[in-house]
């Protein structure tokens, strides 16, 4: 059975109308398990728009808003792996794990499931979710780069969050004295304006959160 603990969303930056950045920390006396940067966590919801398989007038399959029997749209839990973005020693540090999120919308303009009830987070009236207590993968660079001198990293929308946590990891070792020789690019490319999280200033956040960025390094 999984292990599902709740945490608090202790930060929330509104980046764009369909983009953001949160920070959670876990509840009091427990810690995040350790990890590696390119790795990700469950999150969960409770109340979360259901959906229901159907077979449109084109015989394809389309995802729709499940309703009862008096109309109304069904709610519950809701669980989806995301890419941590926040970097090792910042989580051992100061104990909170960071996120990088899209809303995503489907073909008829509804909210993602899980994206669109994290959009309507507002601390600290609404500051909780969950999530299952264990960080995996295997996108990570002694998996995907070991050996290499030069890698190059393409992130696309917020497929930039593993190499976030990449960057910002081997950022703080380098200023440590701790290099690995390896020359690493990264390439971030969007569909769109919103999507490259320009806009700052629409943030619900009482204290900013750390700024996503991308680097260089020798």
């Amino acid at each position: 059975m999984a292990d599902i603990k709740t945490a608090t969303v202790e930060e929330w930056q509104t980046l764009s109308s369909i983009l953001a950045t949160f920070r959670i920390k876990p509840q009091d006396g427990t810690r995040f398990p350790d990890y590696s940067p390119g790795q990700y966590m469950a999150l969960r919801r409770e109340n979360c728009r259901l959906t229901k398989k159907v077979v449109g007038p084109d015989g394809q399959p389309h995802y729709v808003t499940d309703v009862d029997a008096s109309g109304k749209p069904k709610h519950g839990t809701v669980t989806h792996s995301y890419s941590i973005a926040s970097a090792p020693y910042e989580t051992q540090e100061k104990g909170y794990l960071e996120f990088y999120l899209v809303l995503e919308k489907d073909e008829f303009g509804e909210r993602g499931r899980l994206s669109g009830s994290l959009f309507e987070i507002n601390p600290p009236d609404d500051d909780k979710l969950t999530y299952v207590n264990r960080i995996v993968g295997d996108f990570t660079l002694n998996k995907r780069a070991n050996g290499f001198k030069n890698v190059v990293w393409v992130g696309t929308g917020t497929g930039l969050a593993p190499f976030v946590s990449m960057i910002k990891q081997l950022d703080f070792q380098a200023a440590r004295g701790a290099t690995d020789g390896v020359r690493y690019t990264l390439v971030h490319t969007n569909r769109t304006y919103g999507e490259l999280g320009i806009t700052r200033n629409c943030s619900r956040s009482k204290r900013p959160a750390g700024s996503i960025s991308s680097t260089s390094r020798r």
